[in-house]
This record gives structure tokens, C-alpha cells and sequence, in this order.
């Protein structure tokens, strides 16, 4: 494992899954201390595995908060990482616009391959990975103002990011659909929120 200590960084663990050989594989962001704020970055989203004879650490990408927390998924050669890496609407808190990242190489060289939100009235935050996940619910997560209350919504994706979901925030019956937003870019929801002294 990569020694955070002597590296005078800290491991926030995201996700542990298997490879195809039974591997243990996690997903975590490293960084320069507990405290929120620039002072600590570079914020690194880094995967970490297990050959069989060492383990092996690579960067997905970067953000700016240590409870950015992502998703990994491993389907034979190719390895997704979904998460709240980039830049959101409230810099230097939890969260931000949702990213889906890939690596074909075991996850030694990853890349961007779609921005899973865009121009978002509040960060998106803390992706999970279902059990057994399947299209289109291969991803789920909420949004908030960390910054101040706020209404928090559930939206879902799929495997390739390409669908984004938008669950009711108000049911008026047991059941009710969710929204499939077109384009994907989150409206400011209304508050039902009072104030608070």
C-alpha cells in the first residue's frame, strides 16, 4: 500500500471492489490535510490495486474537497470511475459537478470520457454504486448547498453517463416516475425550506 504518512497526506476511502481475479481495488481522494480550502490541495482522486505481487497506484484526476466521493466499477478491461471531481457551483465544498472517467489499461492511464452534469445550481455529491448495478440505475446521488440549507434532490445515470435521472422531489402518490432531464443540466429546485435564525 502507499504509505500516506511518509507522504504527509491523508486517504479518504471511496470504494473497495475486486478485479476479475479477486484483487481488492480502492478508490479514494489523498491530500495534504483535514481542513477544507486551497491550503491542502492538490486533491488527488487516486486507484489503487493489487497486482498479486505489489500494488500499484495511479491518478483518475483532481478536485477540491476530501469528502469527494466517487464510484468505481470494473467490467473485464474497462474500469469507470463516476464522481464529483469537477468544478461545482460551491468551491472548496463537499461535492461538484459529476464526471465519468475510464481506464483500458487496468487503471494506469484514465480520461474524462463525459461531463455527467453541467452548470448546476448546487454540487452533487457522495455517488453510489448500487448493489449489482445495472442501466439505466448504475449510479445515484444527491444534491445540496454545503454551503447553507438547502433542498437536497436523488438523480440516477447509467453506465456511460449519457442519461441522467432526476427523482420527484414532492410525490403526491405511492408511485411516480423519474424525470429523464434533457439536456442534463439540473434546474434550481424551489424551496419548501423555512429560514433559520
Amino acid at each position: 500500500m502507499v504509505d500516506y504518512e511518509a507522504r504527509e497526506r491523508l486517504f479518504y476511502i471511496s470504494k473497495l471492489v475486486f478485479d476479475e481475479a479477486r484483487r481488492p481495488v480502492i478508490l479514494g481522494v489523498s491530500s495534504g490535510g483535514h481542513a477544507p480550502g486551497p491550503q491542502n490541495d492538490p486533491r488527488l482522486w487516486e486507484v489503487t490495486r493489487w497486482t498479486g505481487q505489489r500494488w500499484v497506484t495511479s491518478s483518475v484526476t483532481q478536485s477540491d474537497h476530501n469528502y469527494d466521493s466517487g464510484a468505481l466499477y470494473i467490467d473485464g478491461g474497462r474500469w469507470t470511475v463516476i464522481g464529483p471531481a469537477l468544478a461545482g457551483p460551491q468551491a472548496y465544498f463537499t461535492g461538484g459537478e459529476v464526471g465519468l472517467w475510464v481506464s483500458t489499461d487496468r487503471g494506469a492511464n484514465w480520461s474524462l470520457q463525459r461531463r455527467v452534469t453541467e452548470k448546476s445550481p448546487m454540487n452533487h455529491s457522495y455517488i453510489r454504486r448500487p448493489h449489482n448495478p445495472a442501466d439505466p440505475f448504475f449510479a445515484v446521488w444527491a444534491d445540496g448547498d454545503s454551503s447553507r440549507l438547502s433542498p437536497s434532490r436523488l438523480y440516477f445515470t447509467n453506465s456511460t453517463g449519457d442519461r441522467l435521472y432526476l427523482l420527484p422531489y414532492q410525490m403526491d402518490a405511492e408511485y411516480a416516475e423519474p424525470v429523464l432531464l434533457d439536456p442534463p443540466t439540473p434546474a434550481a429546485p424551489k424551496s419548501r425550506l423555512k429560514k433559520t435564525q
